[in-house]
């Protein structure tokens, strides 16, 4: 045989070994190192908080779940992992945290009767009945019967009247 045969045949020999053995001839991605290169990326972007970011990486498949603040940090969070070598696809499972309503400021003192108004007009949007209304202060005081498993709604309907009491009691309630 000539030696460019046997080149051949050699080279076609050793990948039939090669497949047979299971040692591809290609190198797939490392997934860990993958994971790791996302992490310390997410890690160093001030953006994105890394510790409640949690990286799976299958087959350069990256997989992010957790917990975030923003819809930026969602976002940015998954173009880091894109942008990192290796990765074939991302599967963004961040949710976003809601968000608490602003805070109001609370109604001042000279606001009673309108507070007192707002929850009134809430209580009866709810049709709740027996419940007696007093704010001083910015304070309201929520007094007298209701039916069983009301208190949570009438706490509700305090909670949201707009001005906004300082703050409600509700200790003079009782279930009947």
């Amino acid at each position: 045989m000539t030696k460019l045969r046997l080149r051949v045949v050699l080279a076609v020999t050793v990948c039939a070994i090669a497949a047979l053995t299971g040692a591809a001839c290609k190198n797939g991605p490392d997934d860990a190192a993958i994971t790791t290169a996302v992490k310390s990326k997410m890690a160093a972007d001030t953006t994105v908080p890394a510790t409640k970011i949690n990286v799976d990486t299958k087959e350069g498949a990256v997989t992010l779940t957790g917990e975030v603040e923003s819809d930026a940090a969602k976002t940015k969070a998954e173009t880091i992992a894109k942008a990192t070598d290796g990765v074939k696809s991302v599967k963004n499972n961040l949710t976003v945290r809601a968000v608490a309503p602003p805070v109001t400021t609370p109604a001042a003192a000279g606001n009673d009767a309108a507070i007192q108004k707002a929850i009134e007009d809430n209580l009866a949007k709810a049709k709740i009945t027996g419940v007696s209304v007093s704010v001083r202060d910015g304070v309201a005081t929520l007094t007298g019967t209701v039916p069983k498993g009301s208190l949570i709604k009438v706490r509700q309907a305090a909670d949201e009247a707009t001005p906004k009491p300082t703050r409600t009691v509700s200790s003079g309630l009782t279930e009947k």
